[in-house]
């Protein structure tokens, strides 16, 4: 058990890679828009003639020239429901429909499908997936925003203009956001003034990028910009869309090279766009915060358990933008609520570092912040006593870490209701680093876990995983080389933030080796483990 003394001071690591839980993003946001009814055109019936009084021989009158047909009325949509009036409360429902039953499972294949019609230019064929959709259950708020999109890409600002109004009253927060901006973007139009054009191609699949970027997807969101300069989009524009994309989202140097690239360009406005975007000061102060709260429960060979908080803070500044280098401060504490008392020789019977550390650091990262190396130096202070041991010890490490996740990791949450997935996840975590207050050693650590989402409730999504781990040092203590594996499940919440709780069974063995204390008898082990972390950047 005493290897998990290892764990708490891998902590220290950046945690874009440590962390079991990345930085969550802001609200995505929904793609559609607001609802509206369209109403066929009105036949209004001729008039009867009038008949003659009787015995009367009725005068000639010339023959009245016969009446030209009017046009055929448009065919009739089938009315969407009308959004509720303004004393209604702030929170209700778009639409006030009889209950009908709902099948998550198909939602969100019809909203998919609808969008590969709008992308094609078959917009009635769109408008009929949605349609099936509502059948179905889905949200009238995201239909709303959906058919928003639909009438703007057939040029009908102002029915996009109703759809987002409609919207913008439903009760989800980040889709009626979503409205407004729309509606901010996109004036209304007189009807007197020439017809507006439908959108070409390549105007939909930047709509498409710029969607997929607001949900946060964005390695899909450049395979789209890709397709629309395919198509015949402005590479210039596209340049600036990706430059406002990347900067959103953190990646500063990113963001400036398209801005640099965008200013070369022709067009003199967008030209001038891009040197105010690179004339503005990039974000150099940021923060973040790590937390989290492990517990094991061993029940071979021998009982034990604990739980070892630990919480970590860190202030960030970065005076070159184009480097993805970090200056930091920060605080760190850890306590293991087993430990109680001393050992002989000054060596704690704890297992985690039970300590507060403060200090100074620099990182710099690479490869899209997947590999990055650090080092940072300050003083830690014990929480726990132990004879013999200054209370106060400098603390320096270094070393290199590596993180990587898959696409499907983190999905979209399902504000309404629930739906079924098939979301692989694989990521995989791994570090080297030398610590000077632990005997001046050097550590290596790595694990990998592989998750299946199937479910998502709201939210949170639900998934099965499998992991191994794998740590080593050079001082040879017992409890910093082993090797384990494990089976669990881990529910992740999405949104507003980033947070894992997972649960499982885990059994290992350490490799025998020993320095200071005496590896245990049998070498393997097995526990119940218990993990809620957390982190969050801003």
């Amino acid at each position: 058990m005493r290897w998990l003394l290892t764990l708490s001071l891998l902590i220290a690591v950046p945690a874009a890679a440590q962390s079991d839980v990345d930085e969550s993003a802001p609200d995505a946001e929904s793609r559609s828009a607001d609802d509206d009814d369209s109403g066929a055109a009105e036949e209004t019936p001729a008039d009867d003639d009038d008949s003659a009084d009787d015995g009367e021989a009725p005068a000639e009158e010339a023959p009245e020239p016969e009446p030209e047909p009017e046009p055929e009325p448009e065919p009739e949509r089938e009315p969407w429901p009308e959004p509720p009036s303004e004393g209604d409360e702030a929170d209700a429902e778009v639409a006030d429909e009889p209950p009908r039953a709902i099948d998550p499972a198909l939602i969100a294949p019809l909203i998919e499908a609808s969008w590969a019609a709008k992308a094609e230019g078959d917009f009635e064929g769109a408008r009929a997936k949605l349609e099936e959709a509502r059948l179905a259950g889905a949200d009238q708020q995201r239909l709303a925003l959906e058919l928003a999109y639909i009438e703007l890409a057939e040029g009908d600002v102002n029915g996009a203009r109703d759809r987002w109004e409609q919207a913008s009253r439903g009760a989800d927060e980040a889709m009626a956001e979503q409205a407004l901006a729309e509606l901010e973007a996109h004036p209304e139009v007189d009807p007197d003034a020439e017809p507006v054009v439908p959108m070409t191609e390549s105007e939909l699949l930047i709509a498409e990028a710029r969607s997929q970027a607001a949900e946060e997807r964005y390695d899909d969101a450049h395979d789209t910009f890709a397709l629309a300069i395919e198509a015949g989009a402005d590479p210039q524009a596209v340049e600036l869309e990706l430059g406002w994309m990347d900067k959103g989202r953190g990646k500063i140097y990113e963001g400036r090279r398209h801005f640099r690239l965008a200013k070369k360009g022709e067009d003199e406005e967008k030209s001038a766009t891009a040197k105010a975007e690179l004339r503005q000061p990039p974000k150099l102060i940021w923060g973040d915060l790590y937390a989290e709260a492990f517990a094991w429960y061993r029940f071979f060979p021998t009982t034990s358990a604990n739980l070892v908080p630990t919480i970590r803070l860190r202030a960030y500044l970065r005076p070159i933008a184009k480097l993805d280098l970090d200056f930091y401060a920060f605080i760190q504490a850890s306590r293991d609520v087993a430990s109680t008392a001393t050992g002989p020789r000054g060596v704690p019977l704890i297992y985690a570092d039970n300590s507060v550390m403060m200090g100074v650091g620099v990182q710099f990262r690479f490869w899209q912040r997947r590999v990055g190396l650090f080092a940072q130096v300050g003083p830690a202070f014990k929480l726990v006593p132990v004879d013999g041991v200054n209370p106060v010890q400098l603390d320096f490490r270094a070393g290199a870490f590596f993180g990587i996740e898959g696409p499907a990791c983190r999905p979209e949450p399902e504000m309404k209701g629930a739906r079924l997935t098939l979301d692989p996840c694989a990521d995989v975590y791994a570090d080297l680093i030398y610590v000077s207050r632990f005997d001046h050693n050097l550590f290596f650590f790595v694990r990998g876990r592989f998750g299946l989402g199937y479910l998502v409730t709201g939210p949170i999504q639900w998934a099965p995983f499998i992991e191994g781990r794998l740590l080593a040092d050079i001082n040879g203590d017992y409890y910093n080389n082993l090797a384990d594996a494990g089976i669990g499940h881990r529910w992740r919440l999405l949104k507003p933030f980033g947070l894992d709780f997972l649960f499982g069974i885990h059994a290992g063995s350490y490799f025998g080796r020993e320095n200071r204390d005496s590896a245990p008898s049998p070498l393997q082990h097995a526990e119940l483990r218990w993990l809620l972390a957390t982190y969050v950047e801003f």
